[in-house]
């Protein structure tokens, strides 16, 4: 894979620099730099920068082209900003690395700003998803509190569904809060056979604010000291999931929300839900690109 510069003037080459993890000799990839599933390599992505640095995933590279040790934190997503899937072993993360496999995709989740979608102002993160119950085992999209009490009092009913989403406020470094957990709890949290001898604990990472919101959020904006939202409702409302209000054939929702507090300003009705991660502000002006091929743009009253 290959990192161009270009002079967005004229279009000439200013650096071509080659991404490239295999051995000159034996063309392979280098056997002695992998850990477990975590081995070197880059996939594609849409670029990021803070100003300083442009990030790929994972990876850093400095003005001038040359990679860099991917050791900064900075907002990314290890299955690109690009996947809307929203696979449960994938998020958006506020960090340098995340772990792979079965039993490390969670880990990350538990101890940095991370979910479905995160935006960032100088010193918060504000982002929608699971926050502090990524887990490996056990269900991963689950009912509201409401209907499923949390901690669950077995095993049983949190395989039925007991993972709650959230809008949420933290700091970009959040202090991580790590609590033993009681013998209900580490039931629900650790297989017998895998439990240690020692009292389980589990981490969970310390926010301003988290609150529901009756929307699936899909789309994310922060503007000064407001957070926009849209989406379609939310689908876990009601005992039995609405289907069809998923997938947007039941109009959705964009919602204005305190970045303060988590308080909701405003709420207005859409016809359809927009693109994952289809929202921008720019110029006073609210721009969103829906599923229905429509773009709408809002502005002051």
């Amino acid at each position: 894979m290959y990192l161009y510069r270009l002079d967005p003037r004229t279009g000439k080459e200013l650096s071509k620099t080659n991404i490239n993890n295999r051995d000159p000799q034996s063309d392979l990839p280098a056997q002695n730099t992998a850990r477990g599933v975590d081995m070197p390599g880059a996939l594609p992505d849409v670029l990021s920068s803070d100003g300083q640095f442009v990030y790929m995933r994972h990876m850093r590279f400095n003005r001038e082209g040359a990679e860099q040790e991917p050791d900064v934190p900075h907002l990314f997503s290890p299955a690109g900003f690009l996947d809307d899937s929203w696979w449960h072993r994938t998020y958006w993360l506020y960090g340098t690395d995340m772990n792979s496999g079965w039993s490390g995709w969670a880990t990350i989740g538990n101890q940095a700003a991370a979910g479905g979608l995160l935006v960032l102002d100088e010193s918060s993160a504000y982002g929608f998803g699971r926050l502090n119950q990524y887990a490996t085992h056990g269900s991963h999209v689950g009912l509201p509190e409401s209907l499923t009490p949390w901690p669950p009092p077995d095993r049983d009913s949190r395989a039925r569904g007991t993972i709650h989403y959230r809008l949420f406020a933290c700091s970009k470094h959040p202090e991580v809060i790590e609590t033993v957990l009681s013998e209900v709890q580490a039931k629900t949290q650790t297989p017998a056979k895998k439990r240690p001898s020692r009292p389980p604990t589990r981490k969970d990472i310390k926010c301003r604010w988290s609150e529901p919101v009756g929307l699936w959020v899909r789309a994310m904006v922060l503007a000064d000291k407001t957070l926009f939202l849209a989406g379609p409702p939310d689908v876990f409302a009601d005992q039995k999931p609405d289907v069809e209000a998923f997938e947007g054939k039941k109009g959705a929702i964009l919602c204005a929300v305190s970045a303060e507090d988590g308080k909701k300003l405003a709420e207005y009705k859409l016809e359809s839900p927009p693109v994952f991660d289809g929202m921008i502000a720019a110029n006073g002006q609210l721009y969103l690109a829906m599923k229905n091929g429509q773009v709408l743009c809002f502005g002051q009253k």
